[in-house]
């Protein structure tokens, strides 16, 4: 599987990146919505992605649901 040069965590300045779903990120709004279920305070957190980070996702593969999917992750499409 390609490895990714990093991770939307990073590029956004946050943590939550660990099995993020394509459907949580916005390329058109430059958004990343992480639900509320993964958030420690439990209430949907939304990230602005830099520029940087739009061009990264923009060019990844959709391999799965995950943006980045781990190896434990290969089995869950």
């Amino acid at each position: 599987m390609k490895k990714a040069p990093c991770d939307p965590g990073f590029l956004g300045g946050t943590q939550q990146s660990e099995e993020n779903d394509w459907d949580e990120i916005d390329l058109q709004a430059q958004l990343w919505t992480i639900p509320g279920e993964r958030v420690k305070g439990g209430e949907t957190h939304k990230v602005s992605l830099t520029s940087a980070a739009v061009k990264l996702l923009g060019s990844q593969p959709r391999l799965s649901k995950y943006v980045f999917p781990g190896p434990r992750a290969a089995g869950r499409k």
